[in-house]
């Protein structure tokens, strides 16, 4: 079994060189962001794959 790695939204969006309000602003009118859904805490914070982001920085998505 795999671990996967989860990171914040504002690494997310530094990872893909963009700003935090654009990663919001897709996941809150589209419920993800280019077909990658986060996993929302109770605390209402979101987390992403590690492993979609890279996916997304290969252009597989």
């Amino acid at each position: 079994m795999a671990i996967v790695s989860k990171i914040t939204t504002q690494a997310f969006a530094d990872g893909l060189n963009t700003k935090l309000q654009t990663v919001h602003k897709h996941y809150c009118q589209k419920g993800h962001y280019y077909g990658v859904v986060p996993v929302k805490l109770p605390s209402g914070r979101l987390l992403w794959n590690q492993s979609d982001l890279d996916c997304l920085l290969a252009g597989e998505k």
